[in-house]
């Protein structure tokens, strides 16, 4: 039998959920408010990024954007880790390009903040990864962030 998550996680992940789909240029900074300090990142462009790496990222892709749009199509709890969560995603930069398609694992802590989010998409898998916008944003992003 399937052990329901606590309700005070499913409310931290929901309300992670409604910030990335509300995501703005805005609202980056507001990505403190589910993490805990010292919480860290990684995705296939960046083996290991800070919070402040991510809120830079973020600020990137939210500029580089004439149409975000980031959709949690599903969650996952695992069943058997507490502090774990999945989403599938989906990232829409441009109306006129295909979404690329992901998903984050997500690890809370006892408090309910993510002390840690690895994100996996095969980069090479659609065309919108392939497009030039997006290298030159990953291009950007990396120099930007890490100075290489």
């Amino acid at each position: 039998m399937h052990k329901e998550p606590p309700k005070a996680l499913i409310e931290a992940v929901n309300a992670y959920k409604n910030y990335l789909e509300r995501l703005s240029q805005r609202r980056v900074a507001l990505i403190s408010k589910h993490m805990q300090d010292g919480v860290s990142f990684k995705d296939p462009f960046y083996v290991q990024a800070t919070l402040d790496q991510r809120k830079q990222l973020l600020q990137i892709l939210c500029a580089s954007s004439d149409n975000l749009k980031i959709s949690i199509s599903d969650i996952l709890y695992s069943p058997t880790n507490e502090a774990k969560v999945y989403f599938k995603w989906h990232v829409q930069l441009h109306k006129d390009m295909p979404a690329l398609e992901g998903m984050s694992e997500l690890i809370f802590d006892h408090n309910h903040m993510i002390v840690a989010q690895d994100d996996y998409w095969d980069s090479a898998s659609t065309i919108w990864a392939a497009h030039p916008l997006m290298r030159w944003l990953f291009k950007k992003g990396r120099k930007r962030i890490f100075g290489h």
